[in-house]
């Protein structure tokens, strides 16, 4: 969500404008048997989705590099945290989420 607020250039701390779910995937695996879905808060839609589905690989590739060039230990303001998962700030890990975006740029842009 954040990568995608910095892509559209919006507030990506607030972001009341982006929401995005998981959802178990039935028909054809992806991102490990589940789908990924974007919607907008706006009513009457922004067209936000439109433009980050339109730009994908960089909605991905973004946060990849951040967390890659962040000098931080394993997690920071800068790269991970946010006030929003400041519940699980122990357990994240810079490292294993940028080579998991790079993953699945790799494996679905080559």
């Amino acid at each position: 969500m954040i990568a995608s607020a910095k892509f559209l250039d919006i507030d990506e701390v607030a972001n009341a404008e982006l929401g995005v779910t998981l959802m178990r995937e039935v028909v054809e695996p992806r991102l490990d048997k589940r789908e990924l879905i974007l919607f907008d808060i706006a009513p009457g839609g922004a067209g936000y989705c439109a433009e980050i589905g339109a730009h994908l690989k960089d909605v991905f590739s973004i946060p990849a590099c951040i967390m890659r060039d962040c000098r931080c230990g394993d997690s920071c303001y800068r790269c991970l945290r946010s006030y929003r998962n400041q519940w699980i700030h122990s357990r994240l890990d810079r490292h294993l989420v940028s080579q998991g975006l790079d993953d699945i740029v790799r494996l679905n842009w080559g």
